[in-house]
């Protein structure tokens, strides 16, 4: 598998209309420093690794890793030649943003 460097644009650009330029929609630079903020208010509470909140966000971590995992994997059964290019800038946006709605909310998000 082997990545393209693919932006983000135009796959989120109509978060923009909700969400304005935040974390799901900029890249570069900018992406990096909204990443920071975000990771700093989830991660708040999680500084002790016996802590239920560390507990809960590596177990959704994990879930979120092995979904990641099974789908490139399920892609690689599936491509003919076993070399065909995978994007995988979507799997990734749809992983990290199950992760977060999973550990905010408590429950699998229904897509």
């Amino acid at each position: 598998v082997h990545s393209t460097g693919a932006s983000k644009a135009p796959a989120y650009d109509h978060f923009k209309n909700f969400c304005g330029e935040g974390v799901f929609t900029a890249d570069g630079e900018d992406w990096k420093a909204k990443r920071a903020s975000v990771m700093h208010c989830l991660i708040r509470g999680t500084n002790s690794p016996s802590s239920d909140l560390a507990r809960r966000l590596e177990q959704e971590a994990n879930h979120a890793a092995d979904v990641f995992i099974t789908q490139v994997q399920q892609h690689e059964r599936n491509s003919k030649e076993g070399s065909a290019v995978l994007n995988i800038v979507p799997l990734l946006q749809r992983s990290t943003v199950g992760l977060i709605y999973r550990y905010i909310t408590h429950h699998d998000p229904s897509w």
